[in-house]
């Protein structure tokens, strides 16, 4: 719970453009727990409850805006790991329940959406 309130208070802090159309509808789905402790695409290992996801259409590092079709609710996440499939989205477990979804049913409903990062230089 502390971690998606500072996850929550780091979005707020840094404002954030939205540079891309949203996805009008993607699947979302998460890692399994045997996952954890392996290296991602992005060279760093899969932690469950670090906020990432794995996404093919952006470059690994991109920051994008996940939002739960059904709920309103919606997380930042970084880009850190590439799918198998070119289908839909891979969250971590502690973004795919930050988002409301259910992990009995394993999917959601989802928009994706790439935003940009304001720096103070941007200003």
């Amino acid at each position: 719970m502390l971690e998606l309130i500072l996850h929550m208070a780091l979005a707020l802090a840094n404002p954030m453009e939205v540079v891309t159309k949203a996805l009008p509808r993607s699947t979302a789905t998460y890692y399994k727990p045997s996952l954890q402790g392996k290296l991602m695409a992005g060279g760093k290992p899969y932690v469950r409850q670090a906020y990432s996801c794995a996404y093919n259409k952006w470059a690994i590092g991109t920051l994008v805006k996940i939002t739960n079709l059904e709920t309103g609710m919606f997380v930042f996440l970084r880009i850190t790991d590439r799918k198998a499939s070119n289908r839909g989205i891979d969250l971590s477990e502690v973004a795919f329940s930050a988002l409301g979804l259910s992990k009995e049913k394993g999917w959601g409903y989802v928009s994706i959406k790439r935003v940009k990062e304001t720096t103070e230089r941007d200003k």
